[in-house]
């Protein structure tokens, strides 16, 4: 028996298949499962068809998960997957290249898709919604108002904290139809190995045409370190990719004041990382065609675009209300917090935090410390851009490979899959792989050093959950300090083989991870609760400014770090912003998360590192803690 997807694809479906992965409910008859078998499994595979672009250029054991993710009616959707991407195998759509896993001595299968694949006109406004998530139309839709907390505690005091996730959530959109057209005559640039990019910007065009001349909202849910995320999956969102926001027009409007102009032209400024004037912005709206070799080149082109759209109506009809917004981001958030967390004034005039602010950023401050410890040959590589990623995430996930593997790909060799000869082929020349490394290990060593007033703090918070983790515990909660409990989960897995027959009846097997036994994993924990923690903390800092901004009933729209509300008020915005920063770092809350853990766990730790003497007061009085 066959089922046959969008684009023509004709999949064979098992006849048998052992443990049968679907959930039968208890009030189908036997006779009405049998005849529903074609149904349950088309529908199973369209969801992983329209998934299935997502794993392109991923490992086969991770991809599973990711294609199988929200499937509806089964309690083991990785072996639909799997079988899903083995037919699509032989039947000429996938292959899967070996390459050696980079932190293991083996080999690792990677999904690439093939020229008939590439062939295919899919057709993603068919999308399931368990594959692509829409935003809630309003007065069509029903938007939820409970907050879901994946993966975290459902408690009363958890959800008392969150309400103000329900005011965000409120806010409208329509899609930005200048964005929508520039898109279509101007696509984003995507490097030719990027398949999945490729795939992601034709799903994000067809929702944006499916959401064309309606209003709608992004339902919202909450992590377990009560860090705030868009529920949707369909390309088009404020907390997506450049173009993304770019589509996403507030439905909210006024008349721009002289300060509301200033505020966009500074947002325009921001995007572009150029500073045009107000005419050439006028001239760039007007005539996108003829300055596509400026414009496309950019930061970010599409939010640029936007915005100089905005001051072209503006200067067209000065009394006319426009949805103009204004974002402002932390400088190097994460970094921010932990030398608000520890009071350190190691780099804070870097930051923003000072008022004799140094001439270099924190990127270029890292940089500059970086190329001192080169030799002459290699002091080129020590760039702000080669910092910047390393120290942004320094301060949240980063890692020695993520350094690694970001000066790999800003100075590397790079190389595109080729689906002729089915093999990767280099199309840029640059640093051997190792040598690359070898400099990424040494930028991630130097950043290590500038930062070591804040490592102090990193390591106490580390060691602190080793304890915790040692004595069986596989979480570990904390409190914010407005309230909600967050936790950390870290078990160890035992990779396990999934196997199946497929159709030509070749075993096909992968080996993935199974997490059931319980068991603490102590080096994730340690490795994991810095990062988390401090997730945490911001993720307070945007509540805090959240619930502000609801009481003076202003617009918002937040992405982590970036608070965004009408150019109008960009002031009371700044203002609000520095005010909860202060009020949250006003106490000593490592000697508090101490006590805390102490008392839950029954351990005995270390007394935290003394706090400097920074003052989380002096920042009311600063213009450019966030910019």
């Amino acid at each position: 028996m066959f089922v046959t997807l969008d684009g023509g694809i004709a999949l064979p479906i098992p006849a048998k298949v052992g443990t049968d992965p679907f959930t039968r409910p208890a009030d189908v008859s036997d006779y009405r499962w049998k005849a529903d078998k074609l149904d349950r499994w088309l529908k199973a595979y369209t969801h992983c068809l329209y998934s299935l672009p997502q794993a392109f250029g991923d490992p086969l054991h991770s991809a599973l998960n990711n294609i199988g993710r929200n499937m509806l009616g089964v309690h083991d959707a990785n072996i639909i997957a799997l079988r899903f991407v083995g037919e699509m195998q032989l039947a000429g759509y996938l292959t899967l290249n070996h390459r050696n896993q980079r932190s293991a001595d083996k080999l690792e299968r990677i999904i690439q898709p093939t020229r008939k694949f590439l062939g295919l006109d899919l057709d993603y406004k068919k999308a399931p919604d368990t594959a692509m998530s829409m935003p809630k139309i309003v007065g069509e839709d029903y938007m939820p108002k409970a907050i879901i907390i994946r993966r975290g505690i459902s408690s009363q005091d958890n959800k008392k904290a969150m309400q103000v996730v329900n005011d965000i959530a409120a806010e409208q959109f329509t899609v930005n139809q200048f964005i929508f057209d520039l898109m279509k005559k101007f696509p984003p640039d995507y490097e030719s190995a990027e398949f999945k990019g490729e795939y992601m910007l034709k799903r994000t065009m067809a929702s944006a045409e499916k959401l064309l001349g309606k209003t709608f909202k992004f339902t919202q849910f909450l992590d377990s370190r009560s860090r705030m995320y868009d529920a949707t999956t369909a390309g088009i969102s404020p907390q997506g990719a450049d173009w993304e926001k770019a589509l996403c027009l507030p439905v909210y409007s006024e008349r721009l004041t002289g300060k509301g102009v200033t505020a966009l032209m500074e947002a325009a400024h921001g995007y572009a990382e150029k500073d045009f004037d107000l005419m050439t912005m006028i001239e760039h709206a007007k005539y996108p065609d003829r300055h596509w070799d400026v414009w496309g080149i950019v930061d970010k082109p599409y939010c640029y675009m936007a915005c100089a759209n905005l001051l072209r109506m503006w200067v067209d009809d000065p009394d006319r209300p426009l949805p103009a917004f204004i974002p402002l981001d932390g400088r190097c958030s994460g970094l921010q917090h932990w030398s608000a967390l520890t009071r350190s004034r190691a780099i804070t005039a870097h930051l923003g935090m000072e008022a004799n602010e140094d001439p270099q950023d924190i990127y270029e401050k890292c940089a500059s410390d970086w190329e001192a410890t080169l030799p002459e040959g290699e002091k080129q590589y020590a760039t702000r851009k080669a910092a910047k990623i390393p120290v942004m995430t320094w301060g949240y996930n980063a890692t020695r490979m993520t350094s690694m593997e970001h000066i790999d790909k800003l100075f590397g060799s790079r190389s595109k899959w080729c689906v002729d000869t089915k093999k990767f082929v280099e199309y840029k020349t640059g640093l051997e792989r190792r040598k690359a490394g070898s400099l990424g290990c040494e930028l991630y060593n130097q950043i290590n050093e500038t930062l070591r007033d804040l490592t102090n703090a990193v390591e106490w918070v580390s060691n602190a959950a080793v304890s915790i983790a040692e004595k069986g515990n596989a979480d570990i909660t904390w409190p914010t300090p407005d309230g909600f409990t967050c936790k950390q989960r870290k078990v160890k897995g035992e990779e396990v083989d999934l196997q199946i027959v497929l159709s030509n009846e070749n075993v096909f097997t992968c080996g993935i991870m199974d997490f059931s036994k319980q068991r603490p994993a102590v080096a994730k924990h340690k490795s994991a609760i810095a990062p988390n923690v401090i997730h945490s903390l911001d993720a307070t800092h945007l509540r805090m400014v959240a619930r502000k901004l609801e009481a003076v009933g202003l617009p918002m729209i937040f992405v982590h770090d970036s608070f965004a509300t009408h150019v109008n008020y960009r002031d009371t915005l700044y203002s609000i912003i520095v005010e909860t920063f202060a009020d949250l770092y006003g106490g000593d809350w490592l000697f508090y998360l101490r006590a805390y853990w102490q008392d839950k766990y029954k351990v005995e730790l270390d007394m935290p590192p003394i706090q400097g003497d920074w003052d989380p007061e002096s920042i009311k009085y600063l213009e450019k803690f966030f910019i």
